[in-house]
């Protein structure tokens, strides 16, 4: 499989993790502040990450193995974000990144909380399930603004409003929001947006 991949973790920074590919071993290294630079992946879609060592020859699954994912099928571009978790280890979610599906504009949202979320963003309404994502393609106000406000959607309960604001819907660049729960009870959740700014492709 070839893929670009663009990467980003909860927390910190992962130094020199290391992976299989096509070519042999390689690495990369993962930050919380915002996307490391795109990795141009040939390998098997299933990955398996590892911070130590080389993989023994013949063993498939080394004994330091930190985490695995599932590349998207038909990917060309895929978004991994890594959370750490209890053991050391992390959970990987893999995202579709192609953009013929997120265009300049759109706002992708990825949900992390463990729950349900039903989410208003201008006039539109959906719910967004956990670990998925959805991708909100629309305009602003006059001056490019949106309010946007999320709620916990449980069963048999009335919604619960734990977000809201008014964001700035920017043509020139692409937004991911992570959604996450919160670690305190100050808020009911953590909303972090990322943005790749549109590079124009080169005339030929």
């Amino acid at each position: 499989m070839k893929a670009e991949i663009l990467t980003l973790c909860d927390s910190g920074v992962i130094r020199d993790l290391k992976f299989q590919t096509k070519g042999g071993v390689d690495s990369f290294s993962v930050y919380s502040r915002g996307f490391a630079p795109v990795y141009r992946y040939e390998g098997p879609s299933h990955l398996k990450f590892f911070l130590a060592g080389d993989v023994p020859e013949g063993i498939e699954t080394p004994v330091n193995l930190v985490g695995e994912v599932d590349l998207p099928v038909g990917a060309s571009r895929v978004l991994l974000l890594f959370e750490k978790k209890d053991d050391d280890t992390f959970h990987i979610l893999a995202v579709n990144n192609d953009y013929a599906d997120f265009p300049p504009g759109a706002i992708r949202f990825v949900n992390t909380t463990g729950e349900a979320l039903r989410t208003r963003i201008g006039e539109k309404r959906f719910v967004l399930p956990p670990n998925e994502s959805r991708i909100f393609e629309g305009k602003g106000d006059q001056h490019g603004n949106i309010e946007i406000a999320m709620y916990r959607d449980r069963e048999g309960q009335i919604p619960e409003k734990i977000y809201q604001s008014v964001w700035r819907i920017d043509e020139r660049r692409r937004t991911t929001v992570f959604l996450k729960a919160a670690a305190t009870r100050v808020r009911e959740i953590d909303v972090r947006k990322f943005s790749e700014p549109i590079v124009p492709e080169k005339e030929e």
